[in-house]
């Protein structure tokens, strides 16, 4: 039995015979007996991705490695951020001036109501002083919109060509 590295292969690779021999993953499909043909499939209508994970301590290293020894065709990943009911609500406050205090005050005494498409709406409720009604209406229209761009803490693309040809990129 060959001695195994810290990182492993995960996802739709894990138990791939080929990403094994290649030292992707320290998972040995046959000594483990695992279905491992869905990775190799010619009729699998899609291709394969591998993810591997990285001890924490070691990631650093070898996201420079990969964008460096792949400069041009390699990339970060980034994640989308979109407001949520709250953080809606939260921003738009904010936006109009309104301090943190009153601002969770009248968030603790809204009804707040999950409808299926999970779009948040809060009750008009009667009664609340300007500029609450139109902080309603902005946080409605803020609910699934993007808040923010992050680079994800570890992914990373490498493409067969220049990145920009397979996807957006913004520095």
């Amino acid at each position: 039995m060959r001695e195994h590295p810290r990182t492993c292969g995960r996802g739709s690779a894990a138990a791939s015979l080929v990403a094994y021999c290649l030292g992707i993953t320290n998972v040995c499909p046959i000594e483990l007996n695992l279905y491992f043909e869905r990775f190799i499939n010619p009729g699998r209508p899609d291709p394969p991705d591998i993810d591997v994970d990285f001890p924490w301590d070691e990631r650093d290293g070898v996201i420079e490695r990969v964008l460096e020894r792949h400069r041009g065709r390699a990339a970060m990943v980034c994640n989308h951020v979109l407001f949520r009911e709250r953080m809606a609500l939260r921003e738009a406050a904010r936006a109009h001036g309104l301090p943190p205090g009153e601002i969770g005050r009248v968030m603790a005494h809204l009804p707040w109501l999950e409808e299926e498409d999970g779009l948040w709406r809060a009750a008009d409720a009667p009664g609340l002083p300007p500029p609450w009604p139109r902080i309603l209406d902005l946080a409605r229209r803020l609910v699934g919109r993007l808040r923010q761009v992050s680079v994800h803490v570890g992914g990373v693309v490498v493409t067969p060509g220049p990145i920009e040809d397979h996807a957006p990129v913004e520095t």
